[in-house]
């Protein structure tokens, strides 16, 4: 009897500790904070080294359960920053929804970056204005500028996806980069030297579309300021304007 027991125990250990692992692993993703795009914001997440694992639940919109990302550095992969790097493979982004085990979505990670750079910089913010957070990490950056690699929430399908809006914002180097959720628009700033240019864009028909312009001329008593806005489909000067030095 006592060996039937013991051979018993041996045969269900298995299933046990699977299940134990499971319980587990729940437990600590439902006492896992859920975070919504205002930590992002005020960027106040623990994200670690940059060189290790990093599992984050995120509120994508309030009438879907949180997703929660694994974001997987490849720790084979150099950590040299600098924008002369050719675009490589850095991690992989692993999906799933609510309490799910099973993942819904890996995503291969390709920057200019370093491998560090993946986890540091991921964030949700809803860059099309759709209700939805959309996800983010650093394509390429520079000593003053930055450009962001997004994939957008797709409401039919729960997946995360790449579009011809996010091509384009891949394109847009910029020191600054700021949501109007009243207006609807992407305001953009960079620097040509020490003098700042500002964009301003709407995403129609899927497509980012330039609305207003201001490009500056520094010089040593002031900045001459140039602002174009988009009427009835092209660019047109509106108005110059000097900005005397304090």
């Amino acid at each position: 009897m006592k060996v039937f027991l013991i051979a018993a125990t041996i045969l269900f250990l298995p299933s046990m500790l699977s299940l134990r692992t499971k319980t587990v692993d729940q437990e600590q993703r439902s006492n896992q904070k859920v975070l919504t795009v205002e930590d992002f914001v005020k960027g106040q997440i623990d994200r670690g080294s940059g060189r290790e694992s990093l599992t984050l639940m995120i509120q994508i919109n309030q009438r879907l359960p949180p997703y929660k990302f694994h974001l997987i550095p490849d720790l084979t992969v150099s950590d040299s920053p600098g924008s002369d790097n050719p675009s490589h493979h850095v991690g992989w982004i692993e999906i799933s929804v609510g309490e799910s085990i099973s993942t819904l979505q890996k995503i291969d990670v390709r920057t200019k970056s370093g491998g560090s750079s993946f986890t540091k910089s991921f964030q949700a913010e809803d860059v099309n204005f759709d209700g939805f957070l959309d996800i983010a990490v650093l394509y390429d950056f520079g000593a003053k500028w930055s450009i962001l690699n997004y994939w957008l929430f797709d409401k039919r399908t729960g997946r995360f996806i790449t579009s011809p809006l996010t091509q384009e914002l891949k394109r847009i180097s910029h020191s600054q980069m700021e949501l109007d959720n009243n207006t609807k628009e992407i305001r953009f700033t960079h620097y040509v030297g020490v003098c700042p240019q500002n964009e301003s864009y709407k995403i129609l028909n899927g497509h980012l579309v330039l609305m207003e312009k201001e490009e500056r001329i520094c010089t040593m008593k002031g900045q001459k300021v140039f602002v174009k806005k988009r009427i009835n489909g092209r660019m047109k000067l509106m108005k110059i304007r000097f900005i005397k030095n304090e």
